[in-house]
């Protein structure tokens, strides 16, 4: 982004000056969530080939112990707007507002500890059946957009489903399906772990789970449920 050779000394000022604004209101967001949240931990790597009106900062969000697992965005802050690469290619436009910002920032967050989740499935040889990054269950967030996943154990005998919540925080289900001999009744129903979806889930205070943080609690529970 260059000057307009045909713009006044003060036109240029305020172009300057509006960008330096953004950029400062855009640091002070991601410091400030990067120090309040410490689970997943957030990264920013300024890049040092800025212009004058335009600068460049790539965040990374990672979970300590599975640092492998990354979920990444490029922040491309302008004079009035902040373009935004997501990590499988998608393109968003944000306006000046630091709520737009951090709505952003929150919802990856969200999604990082569901692709974390799937990752940890396809390790454990667990079956991911659904996984939806920007779900509609449940009680409207404050801010944010909730990210859940659906998965079954490899023995099919134990669902699991994982919410991933911007405001109330993060919760998990667990029901345990009863072996049956019962043939299924729709021909649409592959095996028992289709046909056991319906029914009552309990759901898992993840405080009292061992480890060190979130992914690694599930971790270490989706590992004992493996074996039961």
């Amino acid at each position: 982004m260059e000057m307009g050779e045909n713009e006044s000394l003060l036109e240029q000022i305020l172009k300057q000056t509006k960008h330096a604004v953004l950029r400062i209101r855009s640091m002070h967001v991601i410091d400030q969530m990067a120090v309040s949240i410490q689970d997943p931990q957030l990264c920013a790597h300024w890049s040092c080939l800025n212009s004058s009106l335009e600068s460049s900062v790539r965040v990374s969000v990672t979970s300590y112990g599975y640092e492998s697992i990354r979920t990444s965005l490029v922040l491309t802050i302008g004079i009035d707007l902040i373009r935004v690469v997501m990590k499988d290619g998608r393109v968003c436009t944000l306006s000046f507002e630091e709520t737009e910002l951090r709505d952003l920032l929150q919802w990856q967050i969200c999604q990082h500890h569901t692709h974390s989740i799937q990752h940890l499935a396809k390790v454990q040889g667990w079956q991911v059946l659904s996984g939806i990054v920007s779900s509609g269950f449940g009680d409207m967030e404050a801010y944010g957009t909730t990210s859940n996943v659906l998965m079954a154990s490899p023995r099919s005998n134990v669902i699991v489903s994982f919410h991933s919540n911007p405001v109330s925080g993060s919760k998990l289900w667990v029901k345990k399906v009863e072996p049956s001999i019962e043939t299924h009744h729709s021909p649409a129903v592959t095996a028992n772990k289709w046909a056991s979806l319906s029914g009552e889930f309990q759901e898992v205070n993840l405080q009292l789970l061992e480890g060190r943080n979130l992914v690694g609690k599930i971790d270490m529970l989706m590992a004992r449920l493996s074996l039961s």
